[in-house]
């Protein structure tokens, strides 16, 4: 939320001086006044986290770790799937747990804002704590376990979400596929194994190749651009298939594809 604020912000700056015309129709348009944006920069600034000093993680409210640790031993494995439809929910929240990934959607979404070391304690913190009750959890937990290097674990989230429906994990295949986990299981690829990030402001990739494959490969439209990403046993290749130069880290070394056609291939795959 802070975040989102935060580039609201920003985009309402750059579209004043690049198009103050078109910025002043989306003011109109809003009825946005100078007194709100203010506070916006107020509560970006006075924003609160809820942190545990003991475990060094951020918890999901100030009342997390004095609620009692989940025991899931107590309850009937036919009951377990279904925790919130089967129990009240003054029950659920009188326990430490956590039905999806929330605080670690949000460190995948901005991981730049944290050291390493952060991401592996809150992960191995929510990895306790989560029941993965959404199928849209394990995929966001596999990508944060390859930045961290899980690699092994977050393989076995990204079979998971990759058979969620295949195999019926959440006993609600009658219902409908899972589209939005589906998306997911591709951002386990992409943003997962291969490690493309864009918060840090530029665009990175830390590719790693499962054991288990021989390669795979992907195309992204970045800033108009379209490139191609093979990542293979003998390394990494990137394509400049359209549009204009792009730059972009490649495990940390900068490179710049000038022209359509130009390639970047890097033997270091992990």
């Amino acid at each position: 939320a802070r975040e989102n604020l935060r580039n609201a912000l920003e985009a309402l700056e750059l579209l004043k001086k690049h198009e103050p015309a078109a910025c002043q129709q989306l003011i109109e348009k809003l009825g946005l006044t100078g007194d709100e944006t203010v506070y916006w920069q107020r509560i970006i600034d006075n924003m609160y986290f809820p942190y545990d000093e003991k475990r060094q993680v951020y918890p999901l409210d100030d009342g997390f770790m004095m609620r009692k640790p989940w025991d899931d031993s107590k309850i009937a494995p036919e009951k377990r799937h279904l925790l919130y439809e089967n129990f009240h929910p003054l029950f659920v929240y009188r326990q430490r747990m956590s039905k999806q990934a929330d605080a670690i959607l949000g460190m995948y979404l901005h991981s730049n804002l944290f050291t390493e070391e952060e991401l592996k304690r809150n992960y191995d913190f929510y990895q306790e704590v989560t029941l993965h009750h959404s199928s849209l959890s394990t995929c966001i937990f596999g990508i944060l376990a390859c930045e961290i290097g899980y690699y092994e674990e977050a393989y076995t989230y990204f079979t998971q979400s990759a058979r969620m429906d295949l195999d019926d994990y959440h006993n609600n295949f009658y219902a409908g596929i899972h589209a939005a986990n589906m998306a997911g299981t591709w951002q386990a690829i992409v943003n997962g194994f291969a490690g493309l990030r864009t918060n840090a402001g530029c665009l990175e990739l830390h590719p790693y190749l499962p054991s288990q494959w021989k390669g795979y490969t992907f195309k992204i439209n970045y800033q108009g651009s379209r490139l191609e990403v093979s990542v293979k046993e003998d390394g990494t290749q990137i394509t400049l298939e359209q549009g204009n130069a792009v730059s972009f880290k490649l495990n940390n070394t900068e490179y710049h594809l000038a022209k359509e056609g130009d390639i970047v291939h890097e033997s270091k795959t992990i």
